[in-house]
């Protein structure tokens, strides 16, 4: 027989027609209003543990009506079981033991009798006689691996294993129902993210004799059909609180695909947790696993080539995807259909490569729900992808769409790095926050206080390891940022850990060896040390240098005396420190007592360097905060910011380590032009301005603002108001190729430097590059010899700017009189002077 896409056979050879699931009662004298409670009834009274039927109700049949007579097995022969269908047609099932196993022979009268099939196994011990119930085409299941997997294909159907952990559960069902395309006005079916109408409901009591080992609660489903429409959940039941919540449907933490689905009246009682609980909604769709991600057929193909980009030369784009696709920039370039979705990712691909940068850090692709600040969102799931950013209408797309758009930047030499959050998920905290997944599986394991994800439980470690290499094994993505990561440095009491197991379990993950791990802390102060060496790393995680950002900010900002002797470090020795590579959080560091996680050495392009952050502030709220003033004003504050902005921008690329800029950048195509220009300018300078590791063949010098003056390290000049105090100019050459030099100067003043420019070398020329304070396209020179200096003895820097010249030979300056020497005085204007 076939029956709800459970498979057995039928004597007389017929199949019983496939009849879709239906809302079902429980059986018994069990209400359908009561079924939330009346596990405990049914078992206290010793009856079948099958508290709701387990075949597909297709007709309203009288529960006197649906009965079994089972008889108690003796010996070696058959136990026969009867069962009466609503018409009185008789069923006669032959229960033969074999082995250690039962084989099961149905007779039907009739074989187009609508059926409730459910049958049960004595079970001895000393003590008592045990009973519990096994449904046609239901296995004990596998808890070995947790999630949905596939089992087995039987032609046209196919066994699908259900596994999911709770402890503290008493009880447990899995919940099956049908998702229809429902049409919409304009007859089309929607998008993949709206909630569908379940066509029919089937629920599946789980006996903990049987279904459960350990922790782990599992069955088998065996015949399912049009697992493409399939979709599933988990209704749990505990004596520990109110955090589980019997009388809703809980979405499995490991479903690789989510969808909502708006089941029959009175199955899915969505309410809120805490003191702010409401009265439960019987119509709010339930969030369900999908099982269509079962038929995903996208290939990447065998000769699908990963890049693999030296880290030196990584420049790294941030981007929020529904944002960055429906940006100002993005409006000409972008189908209106793919606006806010995750395929505009792909059309902005001009603009990412214009800008230089080779690394895209997608924002979370996770179904989440909204959380502080303007771009910042918090987890439903961690496995499933976010189905609201897919313009197909079918239950794959946002698996599909994710694939194409991480295979298309692979394919262009791009890494697809994804941003992921273990710290807050979007069921909140016990005040404010509702119950959809964890919380109303497991709470006391999966959280701490407050709604933090609780990393140092080992269930929770175990959780966090899957999703990670769940993403990169289905999607090939080449790296993970861990937004919040100091989450990750914490035991289960909220303790910081010098070596968090988490971490370095992620980092000895031989599934996750060729992808790259950044952490993004969000707190340093609750990382191990103070956060003075950073992230707990083993040499394997890169990280954020929040660091890096604040002191740029500090040397650039207004002076405040007590701000700096609170630091410990003058602006001056700060910024140095970040200007090369952050050697006192990247080196080694082995004779301070440090363990193994913090003392060993990272190369510096570990560091990731940035001013803005997408989900807190952005580069225009930042230097608007640096330079007091209102908007539109003509001269003063808003020509001041325009500078700032850019040398905020310059310093970020020319800083040793990773720069990572964000998609603002490229909202205006005048400051995208010039970043792309900065970008351009590191490569060509490549080991002189960004070398592979601290140790490299590289000469460094600091100059001050006057000739042969250093930069005020111990910050007493800036306290004492001596004039280029607040300027620093870092030079560097490469022995073996003279040629080979630059000039960096910075200056912290509102008001204009002359700054002395040290001797280029010998049969060379200082060129200017970069001036941030001239108006675009002088501000960035597109030409390799750069623009020609006034003067090869000093320069005048702007408030607030920064400049760069590189050396040229003599030899390649152009012979009087042509058409690019007058390009080349023409960029050398007066401008040289301050403004």
């Amino acid at each position: 027989m076939k029956l709800l896409g459970f498979q057995g056979k039928v004597s007389c050879g017929q199949d019983v027609p496939y009849w879709p699931l239906q809302q079902l009662a429980c059986r018994g004298q069990h209400s359908r209003q009561a079924r939330s409670s009346c596990g405990k009834q049914c078992r206290r009274d010793q009856q079948l543990r099958t508290v709701i039927c387990s075949a597909a109700q297709a007709v309203q049949a009288s529960p006197r009506k649906d009965t079994a007579t089972v008889t108690k097995p003796s010996g070696q022969g058959a136990t026969k079981i009867v069962f009466w269908s609503q018409q009185g047609k008789r069923v006669v099932a032959a229960v033969e033991k074999v082995k250690d196993g039962f084989r099961v022979h149905v007779t039907i009268e009739d074989a187009a009798t609508d059926l409730q099939i459910s049958w049960g196994l004595y079970r001895t011990s000393a003590a008592k006689w045990q009973l519990f119930a096994v449904p046609v085409g239901m296995g004990l299941g596998d808890p070995r691996t947790l999630g949905p997997t596939l089992s087995a294909v039987e032609g046209a159907t196919c066994s699908v294993n259900f596994a999911l952990r709770s402890r503290h559960a008493s009880a447990m069902s899995l919940c099956l129902a049908r998702r229809i395309e429902a049409p919409t006005s304009n007859g089309s079916s929607g998008t993949a993210g709206a909630a569908q109408p379940g066509k029919g409901y089937l629920e599946l009591a789980l006996d903990p004799e049987v279904n459960r080992t350990g922790d782990v609660w599992h069955v088998c489903l065996q015949g399912l059909r049009d697992v493409g429409t399939l979709c599933y959940g988990w209704r749990a039941e505990s004596t520990l609180g109110s955090d589980f919540v019997p009388g809703q449907v809980m979405l499995d933490p490991q479903a690789p695909l989510a969808t909502h689905v708006q089941l029959p009246r009175g199955v899915h009682m969505s309410a809120r947790t805490g003191r702010s609980a409401a009265r439960p909604s019987h119509d709010a769709p339930a969030l369900m696993g999908s099982l269509a991600f079962l038929l995903d057929d996208f290939a990447f193909g065998w000769d699908h080539q990963r890049p693999s980009l030296p880290l030196q030369n990584t420049v790294v784009l941030e981007a929020d995807i529904p944002s960055f696709s429906t940006g100002p920039a993005s409006r000409g370039a972008i189908p209106s259909e793919h606006q806010g979705k995750i395929l505009g990712v792909l059309d902005r691909l001009g603009d990412i490569r214009a800008l230089g940068a080779n690394v895209v850090m997608l924002s979370s692709p996770c179904l989440a729900g909204e959380g502080d600040g303007p771009f910042s969102r918090v987890p439903f799931s961690f496995f499933a992808p976010e189905a609201a950013w897919a313009t197909g209408k079918d239950a794959l797309a946002p698996m599909r769409e994710l694939k194409q758009v991480v295979q298309g930047l692979q394919e262009k030499g791009l890494e697809v790095w994804l941003q992921v959050q273990f710290c807050f998920t979007a069921e909140g905290n016990e005040d404010e926050g509702c119950t959809v997944c964890l919380r109303g599986l497991d709470a006391p394991i999966y959280y701490r206080q407050r709604g933090v994800l609780n990393c140092g439980h080992a269930v929770v470690r175990q959780l966090v390891v899957d999703a990670l290499v769940h993403w990169r094994q289905e999607y090939r993505v080449d790296g993970f940022v861990f937004v919040n990561a100091e989450t990750l440095a914490l035991d289960r009491n909220g303790n910081v850990l010098d070596n968090p197991p988490l971490a370095e379990t992620i980092a000895a993950e031989p599934l996750l060896a060729d992808v790259r791990l950044v952490a993004w802390p969000g707190d340093i102060r609750l990382l191990p040390r103070g956060g003075q060496r950073g992230f707990p790393h083993w040499g394997r995680w890169m990280e954020r240098n929040l660091r890096a950002g604040s002191d740029l900010l500090r040397f650039l900002g207004p002076f405040n005396g007590a701000d700096d002797e609170a630091e410990g470090q003058s602006r001056a020795s700060a910024l140095a420190t970040r200007l090369t590579g952050s050697a006192d959080m990247f080196a080694a560091q082995f004779d301070e007592g440090l363990p193994g996680s913090l003392a060993v050495s990272r190369l510096p392009g570990c560091g990731l360097n940035g001013i803005s952050i997408l989900s807190k502030a952005s580069l225009r709220d930042t230097v608007a905060e640096l330079v007091p003033g209102h908007e539109g004003l003509q001269g003063g504050p808003h020509a001041l910011r325009t500078t700032l902005t850019k040398t905020l921008l310059m310093a970020t690329v020319l800083m040793l380590g990773t720069p990572i800029l964000t998609q603002e950048v490229m909202e205006d195509p005048a400051l995208a032009r010039f970043a792309g220009v900065l970008v351009r300018t590191r490569r060509r300078l490549g080991e002189l301005l960004s070398p592979r590791d601290f140790v490299c063949p590289r000469t460094i010098a600091w100059h001050g603002a006057s000739a042969g003056s250093q930069p005020d390290w111990d910050g007493s000049a800036l306290a004492a108001h001596v004039p280029g105090a607040a300027f620093m100019g870092l030079s560097a050459t490469l022995p073996k190729s003279e040629a080979k030099a630059f000039y960096l100067g910075l200056n912290g003043h509102e008001h204009a430097v002359e700054a002395a420019l040290p001797s280029p070398p010998a049969a060379c020329e200082w060129r200017r590059v970069v001036d941030s304070a001239r108006e675009a396209p002088d501000d960035a020179v597109l030409d390799r010899a750069g623009a020609k200096l006034e003067s090869q003895e000093s320069y005048w820097v702007n408030g607030k700017a920064g400049v760069l010249v590189v050396a040229a030979p003599l030899s390649r300056v152009s012979a009087p009189g042509s058409a690019a020497s007058r390009e080349v005085q023409r960029q050398a204007t007066p401008s040289s002077m301050p403004a």
